[in-house]
Parts: C-alpha cells; structure tokens; sequence
C-alpha cells in the first residue's frame, strides 16, 4: 500500500512499519463492528489458512480491530448489546425517549451504554464521540507523517526542505488542529454537572 505513493528510497525510514499497525486500528475504529469484524476476520483467517501471502495477515488485523470498536461502539449489525452489566441510565416514557443518568457515580464497564441505541441523542451522542475522536486519531497519524519526512529531510541533510516545508507544515497542523484536539479533550475532561456550568441553564 505505501509503495502504491512512493517506494521508500535507500537510508529512508519506511512508513510501511508504522502503517501495518496503525491502518488495522483506524480500519478498526470506522468499520467498528462485532459482527461485520468477525466476518472480516474469519476471511483473514481462512486465508492464512490457504497460505495466501502476507496480506491475509493485514486482513485478520483489520478484522480484530473491527471486532475490538464494535465492543466500545456496543454496535452487533447496528444492534446495541448488554454484554457488561446493566446500563446507568434510565429513560422513562414520559420524558419522550431521552435518557437520564440513574447515579452520577456510574460507569459502563466497557464501551457505550446499551441504552444510547434506543434514545433519541443517539445521533448527537454517537456522531460527536466517533467525529471528534477521528479528528484526534487523523491529527496524530499526520504529526506522525510530517515527523517521519522530517526525519529522513535530516538524514539526507536536505535542510532546506526541513525548515521550509516539514516545519511550517508541523505548525499549521499543531496550531490549527492541534488546539482544535486539546479543546476537545478538555471538553470530555470537564465534570459538566457542577453548578457554576448548570446555574445559567
């Protein structure tokens, strides 16, 4: 797949080595799926059975990465699972189908609440969770990307290219997404029930 772009020219550090681990994990995380992995997966497998080359082992990875998302998504053919104990929420009738969370101390023990899947914030819910962490994952394999090409500008001592092109591409893409990153996580580490967040609601 790397060799597709460009074959990694002598003394250059191969993105190859980095992309075998991080595409199954990114395929993972936008095909994350319990059943749909386990198909991908039993393919990979039946092919590393029939000895069908290297690429039946990228295949196998995928699908354990789509298996691994499906059980944080809590997504079975687009079905929610209760797989790891009961949900922290309830949703009473007449509150027209949004959740409420039972006690503030309550976690999940593994991956989303069941009971997104039948409230009417699932969209809201699941679409701001799976955007914003693409955008993370998206901003970490391009500083990954931009540091690689840095460090093959620096052993070919092309200084030129590495003041000039890899550096002031690092600091768009720091200062742009970068901070765009830092506020979402800020936003997920903040406690939005404190009273100086809900005293103007």
């Amino acid at each position: 797949m790397v060799n597709m772009y460009e074959i990694p020219a002598y003394r250059e550090i191969n993105p190859a080595i980095f992309a075998v681990v991080s595409f199954p994990f990114f395929f993972g995380v936008m095909f994350g799926d319990i059943l749909h992995g386990t198909m991908v997966a039993s393919i990979g497998a039946f092919m590393i059975f029939r000895n069908q080359g290297t690429m039946s082992y990228f295949v196998l990875l995928c699908g354990l990465s789509a298996i691994y998302s499906g059980m944080i998504y809590n997504d079975f053919a687009a079905l929610s699972t209760q797989n790891f104990g009961k949900s922290c929420y309830s949703m009473p009738e007449e509150k027209d189908g949004i959740a409420y969370l039972k006690d503030p101390e309550c976690v999940y023990t593994f991956g989303i609440d069941p009971i997104w899947h039948n409230s009417k914030q699932l969209i809201m819910f699941m679409n701001g969770l799976k955007m914003k962490m693409s955008v993370i994952y998206g901003v970490m394999q391009m500083s990954l990307g931009t540091v690689l090409k840095g460090l093959n500008a620096i052993g070919h001592r092309d200084f030129v290219e590495l003041f000039t092109v890899v550096i002031p591409q690092l600091a768009l893409l720091w200062v742009l997404f970068g901070f765009m990153d830092a506020m979402i996580i800020v936003k997920w580490l903040t406690n939005w029930t404190e009273p100086k967040y809900t005293e103007n609601c």
